[in-house]
């Protein structure tokens, strides 16, 4: 394929996508948390966390599907 490329390269990119993947996941579930915390304070018998993470879900989603 791309013999002509040094392999150091192509592993700073394998650990640069794995990096930026936690990065996305504990930003998302930092946010979850943060709601759910806030919700069981609040009110625990109405789940208001999940509608608001499924409507900050969509979003970060479709930017990562590359319509952003």
């Amino acid at each position: 394929m791309h013999a002509d490329r040094p392999v150091t390269g192509r592993v700073l990119r394998v650990i640069l996508f794995g990096l930026l993947a936690l990065a996305i996941t504990s930003f998302g579930g930092g946010i979850w948390s943060f709601l759910l915390a806030a919700n069981l304070q609040k009110s625990p018998s109405i789940p208001c966390s999940i509608p608001a993470m499924a409507l900050l879900l969509w979003p970060m989603s479709s930017y990562l599907a590359g319509k952003g």
